[in-house]
């Protein structure tokens, strides 16, 4: 219980993060997803540097290398395809689907690594999807699916890359702080190096240079910044998920939805100039109440 505990610390950072990645696409526009998911996957190369240099011992090509190069992979593309969420909705109610990582963690957790998964899961998972479907609800509008189907993807993408994390930890006998820095770092390495793929289209170098050219200080300030709070929430997520079932572990991000409301409200009397306030609070409040007991009747 004590690694859930700890990873409530991601969702906080997380959420910072959220809105300033929707601050960033409400400035930018689409066009600038796969610049921005460039220029952010490219921070894992200076992150697998430094702990290199801390943890040298890390260089050694470890033997689940292959699973850490797919995690990478997917995180990317998990990320990109949030990005592109985001991009057609507000920030509190399409982040309100990455309560369905309990659920997909659940699930992979049961089949890959043979947790536990009782009927309660199930109950609760309902609620979830229940409460998941109220927010896409929107009263005189026609409802728009493809962005929460996005979030969905996201969720199980992002669900599959904890997964693979943790088989590549235990992989590794020893199960010590160093095959867990070893992960660590070979998964930066493998986001950064993803990056670099991407940057060498021409479309997307093209634009990739032109929006940090032009917005240097803004993209660069706001990318590290957030990269920082991501990096950091992803390795305590990890961590965590080392001594702790995957599907306790998912559950922390739970309460991701109701850090983005209270951060999103708070910075939009703060700085409205850059967050716009957000409408139907009461609404959103008790839904994620109702996804939060869907998550602890799984818990």
């Amino acid at each position: 219980m004590e690694g859930f505990f700890f990873a409530l610390i991601a969702p906080l950072l997380w959420a910072m993060v959220n809105w300033a990645d929707k601050y960033l696409m409400t400035t930018f526009g689409a066009k600038s997803i796969f610049s921005l998911l460039t220029i952010s996957s490219l921070v894992g190369i200076p992150v697998a540097i430094l702990i290199g240099l801390i943890f040298p011992e890390v260089l050694v090509i470890p033997k689940s290398l292959f699973l850490i190069v797919i995690a990478g992979v997917l995180y990317v593309v998990a990320i990109g395809t949030y990005l592109w969420a985001l991009n057609d909705e507000d920030a509190s109610s399409i982040l309100g689907f990455f309560q369905l990582v309990p659920i997909f963690g659940a699930l992979l957790g049961y089949f890959f690594l043979g947790e536990i998964l009782s009927t309660k899961y199930f109950v609760g998972g309902s609620i979830v999807i229940l409460g998941s479907l109220l927010l896409m609800y929107k009263k005189g509008t026609k409802m728009q699916y493809a962005p929460f189907l996005r979030m969905m993807v996201s969720s199980f993408l992002y669900a599959l890359y904890l997964i693979l994390l943790k088989i590549s930890f235990e992989g590794d006998e020893s199960g010590s702080e160093y095959s867990f820095w070893t992960v660590v770092f070979w998964e930066h390495l493998v986001i950064g190096l993803t990056g670099l793929c991407m940057l060498s289209i021409k479309t997307v170098r093209k634009d990739a240079a032109a929006l940090f050219f032009n917005n240097g200080k803004l993209i660069a300030g706001i990318n590290i910044t957030s990269e920082i709070l991501t990096i950091v929430g992803n390795i305590v997520t990890f961590f965590a998920a080392t001594f702790t079932p995957i599907a306790l572990v998912s559950l922390a991000t739970a309460f991701q939805p109701l850090c983005i409301l209270l951060v999103g409200v708070v910075a939009g009397y703060i700085i409205p100039k850059y967050i716009k306030k957000e409408d139907d609070h009461l609404k959103k409040v008790i839904v994620f109440i109702c996804m939060a007991f869907g998550v602890w009747v799984m818990a």
